[in-house]
């Protein structure tokens, strides 16, 4: 049995039979190992949220992971009702349409997996904006569409 191997790694092994005799012809194997289970965590790096839209993004894993995934679920705190739940292959996820009402906390949740198990799961509580917004005599009207879409910023910065 060999131990210690890398994850997703090639590794050619030299097999062959032996007696009292002697040994016989050697056949090489050519092997690759599996994938391992995500044991990290995700780091928040940012939330961005709007009126009927969040953006969150995470850290990438350290390590050899071929196929990761990340599953992305996001839920209404209120009612537990889930409107979010799909599995994407990128560091940051837009949860948008309909679902996503003003003035509303949600909890997402992002959880890498890889095709042999998931890891443990970044949660993050969300509020989205009030739709109301006082408009003051200073703001110039052409900074509106970007304060509606991008009023709070969190970055974590680990």
């Amino acid at each position: 049995m060999l131990k210690d191997l890398e994850p997703v790694s090639l590794y050619t092994v030299q097999v062959s039979g032996c007696t009292a005799v002697g040994c016989g012809a050697a056949e090489e194997l050519t092997v690759t190992t599996n994938e391992d289970i995500p044991a990290y965590r995700p780091t928040l790096r940012y939330v961005i949220s709007g009126v009927t839209n969040i953006r969150i993004g995470w850290s990438k894993p350290a390590g050899s992971f071929s196929a990761i995934f990340y599953h992305v679920s996001c839920v209404k705190r209120e009612t537990g009702a889930p409107i979010f739940n799909r599995n994407v292959t990128e560091v940051d996820a837009v949860i948008a349409g309909n679902s996503v009402e003003p003035n509303t906390q949600y909890m997402i949740s992002v959880t890498p997996q890889t095709s042999q198990g998931h890891g443990p799961a970044l949660t993050k509580n969300v509020a989205t904006l009030s739709g109301a917004l006082n408009l003051c005599p200073s703001i110039p009207l052409l900074l509106l569409p970007l304060m509606i879409s991008t009023l709070i910023l969190e970055y974590d910065n680990d």
